[in-house]
C-alpha cells in the first residue's frame, strides 16, 4: 500500500496535465500512487491521460466541480497522506520527498506540509514572481486574512482531511482556503519547508482570476469561520478586516479587468469593513499593479507607474469620505508609488512621490524606510547599479 496519494482533479487542461503527471512520476520520493479524476473534460484530456497506462489511475465522473473532483479522489486514496496538484502545475523532484520528510518529524496536530514556489507562465518561463517561506508552524491566525500557500504546494494527512468532512462542494472556489480555515480552526497547524518546490502556472483561465467567484467563496469561507463559537478572542477581532481583505482582493482583481466602477465599489465594501485597510501597503500595492501581468506584480517590470498613480489616487478620491483618513491613505499611496519608482530607478519620481506623501501626511516623517528611499534616490541610477553589482560579486559594500 502506498505511502502517499498523489491527487489531480482534471478539467479542459489538456494542454498542460501531461506535464503536472510527468512531474508527479519524477519525484524521487517513489512510495505512492497517482490518482487522477476527470470532471467530464470536453477536450482532449481523456487521450492523454491514456498515453500514461497503468502508472496511473484514472476516474472519471460527471461534472461536478473542482471540490467534488478532490473529494472523488481522495475517497479513492490509499496513502496516509494525500498531495493535490493541479493540472496546470508541476513539481521538482523533490517536492514529496521534502514535504514528507516534514510532516514525519512533525506531532499529530500537525495537518500539512506545504513549500513555496515560483510561478510560470503558459509556456512554463519562470515569472520574476517568488514565493519563499519561512520555515515555522503556521496555525489558524495566519491563514485568517488569505490562504498563505496554492494546493499544489501542500501535503496532508489524510485522515485530518476526512476528519473534517472533506473539501466543501457548495464552494465553487477558495474551497481549498475554507478547508485550511476548518483545519486550523480544530486545532491543527501546517509546517513549512524552506525550499521552492512547486511551480504554479498562472494563465488566461486560472481560476483564481475570477473576482466575482474569488470573492463569493471567500465571504462564504469566513462566514463558516467566524459562526464557529470557539475561536479564541484574538482571531475572533480580526472578523472584520478578514472580510475586508476579501473585498479588497476584488477590487484589485477587478481594475485588472477594467471594471473600474465594480472596482470602486469592491474597495469601498472593504473600507466600510475595515477603514484601517486603506493604511495597509498591500492595499496600495495591489491597486498600483492591478495591470501587471500575473507573476510580475509588485515589481518593477511592466508596470505604467503613472496609470497605476491616477488608478489609486481616484480610488482613493471616490471611496473615502473621512478627509483624515483620505489624507493618511494617500500618504501611504505616494509612499508605494516611490518604492516602485525607485525599483524602476526614475529616481526624480521617487523624491516627488516621496514629497507627495509626506505633504499629504507629515507622520511619514518619521518612516526611516521612505527617508532612505529618498536619500539613496539622490545617488542616482547608475550609482545605485554599480553598488548592487559590487554587493553581488562582494556580499555587501562597505560600511560608510
Amino acid at each position: 500500500m502506498p505511502r502517499v496519494s498523489v491527487v489531480l482533479a482534471a478539467y479542459n487542461y489538456a494542454h498542460y496535465i501531461g506535464k503536472a503527471i510527468d512531474s508527479a512520476l519524477a519525484q524521487t520520493y517513489r512510495d505512492r500512487e497517482i490518482i487522477v479524476v476527470d470532471d467530464e473534460s470536453t477536450d482532449d484530456t481523456m487521450a492523454v491521460l491514456e498515453r500514461f497506462g497503468s502508472r496511473i489511475r484514472v476516474f472519471r465522473h460527471t461534472n461536478r466541480g473542482l471540490a467534488a473532483t478532490r473529494n472523488a479522489g481522495i475517497g479513492r486514496a490509499s496513502g496516509s497522506y494525500v498531495a493535490l496538484i493541479d493540472a496546470d502545475d508541476v513539481w521538482e523532484p523533490q517536492h514529496l520527498e521534502r514535504t514528507v520528510e516534514c510532516l514525519d518529524r512533525a506531532d499529530a496536530s500537525t495537518v500539512g506540509a506545504f513549500s513555496g514556489w515560483v510561478m510560470i507562465d503558459a509556456g512554463g518561463r519562470i515569472l520574476p514572481h517568488t514565493r519563499r517561506v519561512r520555515r515555522g508552524v503556521f496555525g489558524l491566525r495566519d491563514f485568517v486574512h488569505v490562504a498563505p500557500f496554492p494546493p499544489s504546494a501542500v501535503v496532508l494527512r489524510r485522515a485530518a482531511v476526512e476528519n473534517a468532512g472533506m473539501f466543501d462542494e457548495r464552494i465553487p472556489s477558495t474551497e481549498d482556503w475554507d478547508m485550511w480555515l476548518r483545519l486550523t480552526a480544530a486545532g491543527g497547524s501546517f509546517v513549512a519547508v524552506e525550499r521552492c518546490l512547486c511551480r504554479y502556472r498562472v494563465h488566461s483561465t486560472n481560476m483564481s482570476r475570477d473576482p466575482y467567484s474569488m470573492r463569493a467563496g471567500g465571504l462564504r469561507a469566513l462566514e463558516k469561520l467566524f459562526a464557529n463559537p470557539t475561536l479564541a478572542p484574538d482571531v475572533r477581532a480580526q472578523q472584520a478586516a478578514a472580510f475586508a481583505h476579501v473585498h479588497a482582493r476584488a477590487s484589485s482583481q477587478l481594475y485588472a479587468s477594467g471594471h473600474a466602477a465594480e472596482a470602486a465599489a469592491a474597495l469601498t465594501a472593504a473600507a466600510r469593513e475595515w477603514p484601517d485597510i486603506l493604511l495597509e501597503d498591500e492595499t496600495h500595492w495591489a491597486v498600483i499593479c492591478a495591470d501587471q501581468p500575473p507573476g510580475y506584480k509588485g515589481s518593477a517590470q511592466l508596470l505604467d507607474l503613472p496609470r497605476g498613480e491616477d488608478r489609486i489616487i481616484g480610488a482613493l478620491e471616490s471611496v473615502v469620505a473621512d478627509p483624515a483618513l483620505r489624507r493618511r491613505a494617500k500618504g501611504r499611496a505616494y509612499r508605494a508609488l516611490a518604492r516602485l519608482a525607485y525599483g524602476q530607478r526614475r529616481m526624480a519620481a521617487a523624491r516627488g512621490y516621496v514629497r507627495d506623501a509626506i505633504t499629504a501626511d507629515p507622520a511619514l516623517w518619521s518612516d526611516r524606510e521612505m527617508v532612505g528611499t529618498f536619500v539613496k534616490s539622490l545617488a542616482g541610477g547608475r550609482t545605485i547599479e554599480a553598488l548592487s553589482g559590487w554587493r553581488g560579486r562582494r556580499g555587501s559594500p562597505p560600511r560608510q
